[in-house]
Parts: structure tokens; sequence; C-alpha cells
């Protein structure tokens, strides 16, 4: 986020690149750095993934680490013929038993129960679908990372004509990536 230098890049360019092509492959590589508890630059740990889903429906939230938790707690209650059937889901045992306190008081069911029906099915998590999608700002995003490497390490080099394509599209991203993939230019050193 902080300007390197200013006779490549100007402020107001760069803040047009925050809101937009930034910020489009931070929200695109954010499942990979949940997963991998990728920190950020200042040593904290990336915001949970909020609501992805498992192939049965049921909503998870994916923490840093790639620990699942449900999204949220659910108890049905079915009343049929005399009889009562209680399903549900909750984050904790401590959560599970707070839900049930107030489903057996609302049925004026003994509170004794609690134990017996919170201990009666733990369940895996089932496999959750976490997909990325690129579209044209992530692409331009990983171009402007890639130029600022080069042009950090020989700004005479990018700066050359043949560079224009592919400047223009991380600019306006007007130009269609195929049209500069192809070029070719001396090859240079990076690790110097």
């Amino acid at each position: 986020g902080r300007l390197g230098s200013k006779a490549l890049l100007d402020k107001s360019t760069n803040d047009r690149f925050g809101a937009t092509i930034d910020i489009a492959l931070a929200d695109c590589l954010l499942p990979i750095r949940v997963l991998l508890d990728a920190k950020a630059a200042d040593g904290r740990s990336p915001p949970p993934l909020w609501g992805v889903k498992a192939k049965d429906g049921r909503l998870f939230n994916l923490l840093p680490g790639g620990k699942p938790e449900m999204a949220a707690p659910r108890i049905d209650v079915d009343e049929r013929e005399g009889k009562l059937a209680i399903e549900g889901h909750a984050r904790s045992m401590r959560e599970a038993r707070q839900l049930m306190r107030r489903v057996l008081a609302k049925h004026s069911l003994p509170i004794e129960l609690l134990e017996k029906i919170a201990k009666s099915g733990e369940e895996h998590i089932p496999d959750l679908e976490i997909s990325l999608e690129y579209d044209s700002n992530v692409w331009r995003g990983i171009l402007k990372t890639a130029c600022n490497l080069l042009a950090y390490q020989r700004s005479d080099l990018f700066l050359d004509s043949g560079f224009d394509p592919v400047r223009k599209f991380v600019l306006d991203g007007d130009v269609h990536p195929c049209d500069f993939l192809a070029f070719n230019k001396s090859p240079i050193d990076l690790a110097l």
C-alpha cells in the first residue's frame, strides 16, 4: 500500500488501483490466505471466509488455518402424533445446551433430557466447496505486481515502448492480455 516511486506511479493512480485491481486480487487470494493462515504485513491473520457451502447445502465459516465452524446454529423441532423430534447443529456443546434449554422449556420437558440429547450425535463436517475466480481485474492486479518488481529492478527496461501494451492493460484493462503475452525482451536477472 505504500508508494515506492512517484516517478513510476502517481498517487491518484495508485489509489485507483487500491480500490479496484488490488482489492480484486486480495479478494481472489483470500481463500488461499485463510487455508494457509497467511498473515498480513502487520502480522494479523486473514479474516474468516463466511458462508462456505458444503455439498449437503449447510453453511460453514472457514477460520484461519482452514478450521471450519458452523455458520449459524439451528434447532428444528417437529411435533407429530404426540412425538417430539429435535434435530439441530451448533458450533459447540455449550451453544447446543443453550439452544436446547429454550426448546425444552418451551415444550415443558424436563431439563435432564438435555445431556442425553446433547450427546446423541456429533457429526463430522462434510467436504466444503471453495472456488477461485479470476476476472480481468485479478489478472491486472497480478500483472501490476510483476510490473512493480521489474520496474523496481530495471525501470529503464520497464519504461521501454515494448511494454506499452502491458502498461495499458494494467492501467485501463482495454488491451486483451493475448496481445502482449508473446512479446520478448532481453533476459534480466531479477535476483540482483
